[in-house]
């Protein structure tokens, strides 16, 4: 073998070796997700009423735990539905799983769920009373 196709060969080596070592440092371990106050999203116990504040990086690690969040089909059920990939998270306050969705009605202020359980739309109630 020449002595280019060596070093070469041995470049190779060493940036792969390189490569590993990133991405075990920071790969798998690096949350991309912010956990700043802009980035929360509102969520609302459809059994008790509690509101939850999650940032981006809270909401991807309770969706990466399994004794917390309920998706797809888990999430409906077993039925196919219409929004059925949405997300549903466990309460710490009550314990069930009825975590969902919320925003800020901006005509009232006040927190309402976006879909209930069963995925139909939810508004405002006060919108909804005039």
């Amino acid at each position: 073998m020449p002595a280019s196709a060596k070093k070469l060969v041995y470049g190779l080596i060493i940036l792969c070796g390189l490569g590993a070592l990133f991405w075990q440092l920071l790969g798998p371990e690096a949350n991309p997700y912010p956990d700043t106050a802009e980035s929360a999203t509102g969520w609302m116990c459809a059994e008790c009423g509690e509101l939850r504040m999650l940032t981006a990086r809270e909401r991807d690690a309770w969706t990466m735990s399994e004794d917390r969040v309920l998706r797809g089909r888990k999430a409906t059920g077993g039925a196919v539905t219409m929004g059925s990939e949405r997300t549903i998270f466990k309460c710490e306050r009550c314990g069930e799983f009825a975590l969902l969705r919320a925003r800020e009605c901006p005509r009232h202020q006040v927190w309402h769920l976006i879909r209930d359980a069963d995925g139909q739309y939810v508004g405002c109630e006060q919108c909804a009373a005039e």
